[in-house]
């Protein structure tokens, strides 16, 4: 009887050390504390960067513009937002269409900003179903920033109203300025929304604002993402940050990200340096690395910022971090060398790198 009651008494202390692991993993992981700011618009600020945006490529033709149904004029407002359509857009304007309406949560305003601001941090970056959709038609094309931008004025012209929201992403200094005046910054969920949104987005204008009024910037978004992580795309707006609190360097992703195209990533434990290896910003990554960042920090898969390069294909990342002495795992890099996004050509070119690298490909 008594080894029996042993054995229940270790396996009811086995699953109570695992809950308590459990429990208090999230605060072993970060090393200085976040505040997590549910946020009103909280739909935008967890976005990570998409580079993807393959969705977006639209037909080439001038067709005239049309209304398919009166009784969707809003959301096909939407619709004709993320298809950058002017002509469209105005036509259903005039019919009606309500340029404040919501559709998916967003304003139409909300998305034109949005696009812009994505597809100007992206610009120029090459995916597979970039390069498929370019071989299957030629009459494609993927709107630019400008293209966004200039619907983004037209909407504002047509009466859509900006927001503490719209105008983070967009970078409306001037708003963020008069919501300051209004707000209290030491203690508001507003701008703190505004500041994670506008790290997000790469609005160093509005971060610098906002953090120079006291907004505090150890926060991390309702997805986990702390400040500096989700600022990784962008190296003015890290300077901004790291020059006002250089301990937010240590910040980890301490909750789990959303699957991103069937790859989960990126892990719980990611620091900075694995979203700016991730993202591709050389500058970013040698400027976390010159504030002390750890070249070979791993996530709770094990993981480092030198793998998360391979897995993007991202050659001049693969470069830096081999270079400044990163550890290298050739089976597993080549294994993940673009498991989460890059074309044909930029994997092509990133094996190339690691094999000049002297990183020869497993047999």
């Amino acid at each position: 009887m008594k080894p029996r009651l042993r054995t229940i008494a270790f396996c009811c202390l086995a699953i109570l050390l695992v809950l308590v692991g459990w429990i208090i993993t999230p605060w072993l992981v970060s090393e200085i504390p976040h505040e997590v700011v549910v946020s009103s618009f909280a739909q935008t600020q967890n976005r990570l960067p998409d580079a993807k945006r393959s969705d977006y490529w639209r037909p080439k033709s001038g067709a005239p513009a049309k209304v398919v149904d009166p009784s969707q004029q809003d959301s096909e407002l939407y619709e004709a937002v993320g298809d950058a359509d002017r002509a469209r857009i105005e036509l259903l304007l005039e019919k009606g269409a309500n340029p404040n309406s919501q559709c998916f949560g967003e304003s139409p305003l909300g998305f034109a900003s949005r696009l812009a601001a994505d597809s100007d941090t992206y610009e120029g970056r090459s995916t597979r179903v970039d390069e498929v959709m370019g071989e299957m038609n030629e009459s494609l094309y993927r709107p630019s920033p400008k293209d966004w931008a200039s619907i983004r004025d037209l909407l504002l012209e047509r009466g859509a109203e900006e927001t503490l929201e719209t105008a983070s992403i967009a970078g409306n200094v001037t708003f963020i300025q008069n919501a300051i005046a209004i707000h209290k910054p030491e203690s508001s969920i507003e701008l703190r929304e505004a500041l994670l949104v506008a790290a997000r987005y790469g609005q160093v204008g509005v971060v610098k604002k906002l953090v120079d009024a006291g907004v505090p910037t150890r926060i991390r978004s309702y997805s986990g993402a702390p400040l500096l992580s989700l600022a990784a795309a962008h190296p003015q707006v890290l300077k901004v940050l790291l020059d006002a609190d250089p301990e937010l360097l240590h910040g980890r992703l301490n909750w789990p990200a959303i699957s991103y195209m069937g790859v989960r990533f990126p892990n719980e434990g990611a620091t900075p340096l694995h979203f700016a290896a991730a993202y591709g910003s050389i500058e970013s990554t040698q400027l976390l690395l010159d504030h002390g960042a750890d070249l070979n920090a791993v996530d709770e898969c094990g993981v480092t910022p030198f793998l998360v390069a391979c897995s993007v294909a991202q050659k001049d990342q693969i470069e830096l971090l081999a270079r400044l002495g990163a550890v290298v795992h050739p089976k597993r890099a080549w294994e993940m060398l673009g498991s989460i996004s890059g074309g044909r050509q930029q994997e092509a070119e990133a094996g190339l790198q690691l094999e000049k690298l002297g990183i020869a490909k497993p047999t």
